[in-house]
C-alpha cells in the first residue's frame, strides 16, 4: 500500500488548478499516443500503470512552480 504524504511535503506544494475530466482524458490519450510512438514496434506489455494525480483525477496546473515543475507530473509502470 502506499503512503500517504508527509503534512510538510502538502504544505510546500502551491495550489493546483485540477483539470477538467475530459483534458485529463485527452492528456492519457496522448500519452498513451507517444509511448506506442517511441517503443519498438509489437512490444508486448506484462502490465502498464498509471498512478498518482492522473490516475485519481486530480491532474492539473500549479499555480506557481513546484520543484521547477509547472504542472503534476506523471506516473507511469511499464513492465515488458
Amino acid at each position: 500500500m502506499s503512503e500517504e504524504p508527509s503534512k510538510d511535503y502538502l504544505k510546500g506544494r502551491p495550489l493546483k488548478k485540477v483539470f477538467s475530466i475530459e483534458k485529463q482524458i485527452f492528456i492519457l490519450n496522448q500519452i498513451k499516443k507517444w509511448t506506442h510512438n517511441n517503443l519498438p514496434p509489437n512490444t508486448n506489455f506484462y502490465r502498464k500503470r498509471i498512478f498518482g494525480s492522473l490516475a485519481q483525477g486530480t491532474f492539473g496546473k500549479y499555480a506557481s512552480k513546484f520543484k521547477n515543475r509547472e504542472f503534476s507530473d506523471v506516473d507511469i509502470l511499464f513492465v515488458l
